[in-house]
């Protein structure tokens, strides 16, 4: 969705009541809030989703929407993505990238590309970047400065240090 970002994906009905688990994929402690509004695509038409209650939960976030009353109407929500207008996102410090603008970028090494990132982990020390190679196996790249020469989010493609084993012997 041009114009967009995600901030989030329901992943399911929290404990059979009016509430949905949301993977948060933003930083931002208040994009989450009573009050506050998501986008959500309704098979190619953008509808906005007012947040009634939220709580959240490490990397998730428990959330009421607006006439969501019931697990049933809750369920139709059950994998889809959560956007906000792109005027709406945060400002990143440097060295910093949206998980949308890492996810789908070719990481290439000296030997070559590595594969493509499917997905960006978030652990206390560091994030670590999933990347699938083209053989089906799944590299794990911590994501530190010592490790990445550049990323271009408008050309997707990401620069690692040569001089660096990718792979498990």
């Amino acid at each position: 969705m041009n114009g967009f970002y995600i901030v989030g994906k329901i992943e399911s009905v929290y404990r059979g009541s009016n509430y949905v688990k949301i993977r948060s994929y933003t930083d931002n402690p208040d994009r989450f809030k009573a009050g506050n509004t998501v986008q959500v695509d309704f098979y190619g038409n953008i509808k906005s989703l007012t947040i009634v209650d939220a709580q959240p939960d490490g990397a998730f976030a428990m959330v009421q929407f607006a006439n969501f009353d019931s697990s049933d109407d809750c369920d139709f929500l059950i994998g889809k993505f959560l956007y906000i207008p792109e005027e709406d996102a945060i400002s990143l410090p440097e060295f910093s990238y949206f998980i949308h603008d890492l996810i789908g970028s070719t990481v290439e090494a000296e030997d070559g590309v590595l594969g493509t990132i499917t997905d960006v982990l978030s652990y206390p020390a560091n994030d670590v970047y999933v990347v699938a190679s083209s053989d089906g196996n799944e590299i794990m790249v911590p994501a530190l400065k010592e490790l990445i020469v550049s990323f271009s989010p408008s050309e997707k493609v990401m620069r690692l240090k040569a001089g660096k084993s990718y792979f498990n012997d």
